[in-house]
């Protein structure tokens, strides 16, 4: 219904078609943004395979920005404090940052994934962030990580 200035009425109804251009578009959008998405096992992979290629800049853009941060800095954390983080003490990721072993299905709760890794008797965790619509390595949030930060010996 139109009123005399040209306007339409406020109670009126969108049309059915209106409204199936509107459901498809907000299918497309959801569907589009989970689409570009790697699932959790792809980005553990190449985090391990960025790491045994020594690929720095690769595995940083697979963790989350906490991490990344983490390890970006972990030059001058070190050396300002004698070097007691053996992850740190080079500035470089390395492989023992995930834990090795045999990933399971990811179990996926509101933006946080955990990957179970086994190894033998020994289960571990992978833990991954949605980060701007990827998984991210949350290497603040595995075991893995925190080991590897004891004093050294």
């Amino acid at each position: 219904m139109t009123l005399a200035n040209g306007s339409r009425a406020r109670n009126q109804r969108p049309s059915m078609r209106v409204l199936l251009a509107r459901t498809l578009l907000l299918y497309l959008c959801l569907v589009g943004a989970t689409a570009c998405r790697d699932a959790p096992l792809t980005v553990l992979a190449d985090a391990r395979q960025a790491l045994n290629n020594k690929d720095e800049a690769g595995f940083l853009a697979l963790c989350e920005p906490r991490s990344a941060e983490v390890l970006r800095q972990g030059q001058v954390v070190s050396s300002k404090s004698g070097k007691i983080w053996r992850v740190l003490r080079d500035g470089h990721p390395t492989p023992a940052l995930l834990p090795k072993g045999e990933p399971n299905e990811p179990v996926e709760q509101h933006h946080v994934v955990v990957i179970p890794v086994v190894q033998g008797t020994k289960k571990s965790n992978v833990v991954m962030r949605l980060v701007e619509g990827q998984w991210r390595l949350s290497l603040l949030d595995m075991d893995s990580f925190w080991q590897l930060t004891r004093p050294g010996e």
